[in-house]
């Protein structure tokens, strides 16, 4: 006859020195129940931490999308001023498809919303249109530097075109046909003949190089400038010339003084603009409030 074996186990109290005995079959019975116990507070305690970081990244979503929302709208406003200073810089007008800059906006067809969780979709959206508004935020920085450029551009073209008298005086002679003052007879007159006090400062009417000095049998003592924008200007019947070719000099800089030498009858200056070689009538360069008065006019 078999003997048949039988698994105790002893739990020995140390405290007040009792010993238990406990069959081996409750050993199990103890484990599926501390089983029964913890998985279910383990995953309760997982969905609570879950949840809890849903939360926190739905209230950061909304955060991003109301900043981006602020980014749009500033957007919008700059390129709006944008496209205007395009137009009186007199630049082109970026086209609507280069504004779009290759944008897309919708999620391709293995990212679908069938294949992502919906947090995931909400947040590739946030992020491409982002990505949108920082494209289309680089295309209007570089739009921007462009007309900055062209205001530059612009300004030193202005800083070139003579707008302003050369001397303070009396015009005595305008640009056009007229009776020259020696022989009587009608010819064209190149310029404008401005009346002044021996000795007065003449002034460069605008930013410019030196290009030419010299005596003239008709203009006498002379200066030319060159704006550099296909515009000279010369300075006739000098009595003093106060500059050297090659120098660059600014508007209202004194080039030389008034006198009566060349093929003059008095003091005063005469003064041309020239456009690529060709005398045009230096009034109409002139600003109104520094339009010289006139003795007669013609």
């Amino acid at each position: 006859m078999h003997k048949r074996f039988q698994t105790t186990w002893l739990l020995v109290s140390h405290f007040r020195g009792h010993t238990r005995r406990i069959r081996w079959f409750w050993i199990p019975v103890f484990m599926i129940g501390l089983c029964l116990v913890t998985i279910p507070m383990y995953w309760a305690i997982k969905s609570y931490y879950l949840t809890h970081e849903r939360q926190n990244i739905l209230a950061e979503l909304d955060k991003l999308e109301s900043h981006k929302l602020r980014m749009g709208n500033q957007l919008r406003t700059l390129i709006v001023r944008e496209e205007n200073a395009r137009i009186i810089a007199g630049l082109k007008e970026i086209h609507p498809d280069v504004r779009k800059v290759g944008v897309g906006g919708t999620l391709s067809p293995l990212k679908s919303a069938v294949d992502l969780k919906p947090l995931h979709v909400r947040t590739l959206q946030l992020s491409d249109e982002i990505s949108t508004l920082q494209r289309e935020t680089d295309l209007s920085i570089t739009s921007l530097k462009d007309i900055e450029q062209r205001v530059r551009e612009i300004k030193i073209y202005w800083r070139g075109v003579p707008s302003t008298v050369p001397v303070t005086g009396v015009m005595t002679s305008r640009f056009g046909l007229r009776k020259d003052p020696f022989t009587h007879l009608y010819r064209m007159h190149n310029g404008i003949d401005i009346a002044a006090p021996s000795g007065a400062p003449v002034k460069a009417t605008a930013d410019g190089i030196i290009i030419q000095t010299g005596l003239d049998v008709r203009y006498g003592r002379f200066v030319d400038i060159d704006h550099q924008n296909g515009m000279t200007t010369r300075f006739g019947h000098l009595s003093a010339i106060l500059v050297n070719t090659d120098m660059k000099i600014s508007r209202g800089d004194i080039i030389g003084r008034v006198g009566m030498t060349g093929r003059a009858n008095g003091y005063h200056l005469h003064y041309e603009i020239r456009i690529n070689n060709r005398r045009v009538n230096p009034e109409q360069y002139l600003e109104p409030e520094s339009v010289v008065a006139t003795e007669h006019p013609r």
